[in-house]
């Protein structure tokens, strides 16, 4: 009598495991109180890995502080160090399409220097092709534009539109 047992598959949220993986690493990170390598990589990890929606103001200015704080410590690195963190997409067709590609991004480091440190991190993650630092990029960028609709103000994009004499 061999009897088969059933096979029981698990189906895990990898989504929310991984989320909740980074969300444990970067507070273990912000106990030691030191802004760091590590600190970069997992707050990157952790902010951009899932848009959570929000309605509480003081949660949209905390994460938006938390964000803020992260972009400010890529400026104590050079690009060299931070490629290490996160190493440059290897697409090489953005002059094709006209977008950001390895290339661009290595025009961009070579007009700061490769040694030299990231003078402004916000601008540095815009230049940068890496999907990691992009998704957390645009996390930021909704973020603000959260707490600007809470404050009672059009989005980013609508406002540069109707600058740009767009009507909505």
């Amino acid at each position: 009598m061999n009897k088969k047992r059933p096979e029981v598959i698990i189906r895990m949220d990898i989504t929310g495991f991984k989320q909740r993986l980074w969300e444990r690493a970067f507070s273990k990170t912000l106990m030691k109180k030191k802004i760091d390598k590590q600190f970069v990589f997992y707050g990157i990890k952790r902010f951009g890995f899932q848009r959570e929606k929000s309605d509480r103001s003081e949660n949209l200015q905390v994460k938006f502080l938390m964000m803020d704080t992260i972009t400010s410590a890529i400026e104590r690195f050079t690009p060299r160090e931070f490629m290490q963190i996160f190493p440059i997409k290897k697409d090489f067709e953005g002059h094709k399409y006209e977008c950001k590609d390895y290339f661009s991004t290595m025009e961009h480091i070579e007009k700061i220097g490769i040694d030299n440190l990231i003078p402004n991190g916000f601008e540095f993650l815009s230049e940068y092709w890496n999907d990691d630092t992009h998704r957390f990029l645009m996390n930021m960028l909704n973020v603000m534009d959260d707490i600007r609709y809470q404050q009672g103000k059009v989005s980013m994009l609508e406002e540069f539109l109707s600058n740009e004499g767009f009507e909505l």
